[in-house]
């Protein structure tokens, strides 16, 4: 009988020591947000300036006294959008209206073509239609 007991207790060792083991704790990973290509962009102005921000998460500072302007920038892809600010060299005329097109060239469609306009300077966010 006490070889039939110990015989038990050496099986249920033997089967805790070779048994699976739980890993540790499960380890949660989080997708990144997914990174949209840099995209190429074209600014014209319908006068100088002595300021040209762009922004889309990250801003860019165009050189005023270097047209064309143009680059590429990455959009937030939970957020497609463009702020720009202008400040103009001259303020414009009383009733004048002043404009920044704007065309952004996304790899693979069509071009998209924005039109921002103020009586003043220009701080205007412009947002991009969802991706198809």
């Amino acid at each position: 009988m006490a070889y039939a007991i110990a015989l038990a207790v050496t099986a249920i060792l033997l089967g805790h020591i070779t048994s699976a083991k739980p890993d540790a704790a499960p380890v949660l990973v989080t997708p990144e947000a997914p990174v949209s290509p840099a995209i190429g962009f074209e600014l014209s102005l319908s006068a100088a300036a002595s300021d040209i921000i762009v922004n889309t998460g990250q801003a860019q500072k165009l050189d005023p006294d270097h047209p064309p302007f143009s680059g590429k920038f990455v959009l937030d892809a939970g957020n497609p959008r463009v702020a720009l600010r202008v400040k103009w060299k001259t303020p414009p005329m009383a009733g004048e209206q002043r404009f920044a097109k704007l065309s952004i060239e996304p790899p693979g469609q069509r071009t998209i073509v924005h039109v921002f306009d103020a009586a003043g300077d220009i701080d205007d966010v412009f947002e991009l239609p969802a991706s198809p």
